[in-house]
């Protein structure tokens, strides 16, 4: 709540004091929860089951607020995993939380297994499944964002998803080695799909 509401708050009334005219927002498919169809479109209406969606939406709801009231423009773009490098920038984190380098970790001896968090979902092989979208395909969609006359959301997406075993599964064809892995109970407020 402190980054997604609070400091962006602060962006926005430095915006608005500096003239800033426009802002594109990286908001999240959390808002929606689990949802009640798919693919999931603007007009599914929002219920988030985590303190992350729900914060995302009330960024929204305030973009919304500042561009009646002070004229900024807001692109708000929802999508759920970003995946992916370029050829010269990558990702490096010191505590890594994201299921592929996680993976990718193990074919790569730096773990010795990967953590699926929940095998008991309405799923065809028990696990979550998520829409990993490509970084570069989500830098396309924020430089197309550039160009908006006018406020909106979208929602960003393949059309489809990759359970967690698919990756798995594909991550071992990629690599050639066989990813150990450790089953867990589900996390709270993850949806299945």
């Amino acid at each position: 709540f402190r980054n997604n509401i609070s400091n962006g708050l602060n962006l926005l009334d430095a915006m608005v004091a500096t003239g800033g005219r426009q802002i594109i927002f990286s908001s999240t498919c959390a808002i929606f929860g689990p949802p009640d169809r798919l693919p999931i479109d603007e007009t599914l209406l929002p219920r988030p089951i985590n303190p992350y969606g729900e914060s995302k939406l009330a960024f929204e709801k305030i973009l919304r607020w500042y561009d009646e009231i002070h004229g900024l423009k807001f692109v708000a773009l929802r999508y759920f995993n970003a995946a992916g490098a370029s050829e010269r920038f990558g990702e490096d984190h010191r505590i890594e939380t994201h299921l592929i380098p996680n993976i990718l970790k193990v074919a790569l001896g730096q773990k010795s297994h990967v953590e699926i968090y929940g095998t008991d979902y309405p799923t065809p092989d028990g696990s979550c499944i998520r829409d990993y979208i490509h970084v570069l395909d989500l830098a396309e969609a924020h430089m197309l964002a550039l160009n908006a006359k006018t406020s909106a959301c979208y929602n960003l997406g393949t059309g489809g998803g990759t359970s967690v075993r698919e990756v798995i599964a594909a991550c071992e064809k990629v690599s050639g080695k066989k990813i150990a892995v450790v089953e867990k109970p589900r996390r709270p407020g993850d949806p299945p799909r």
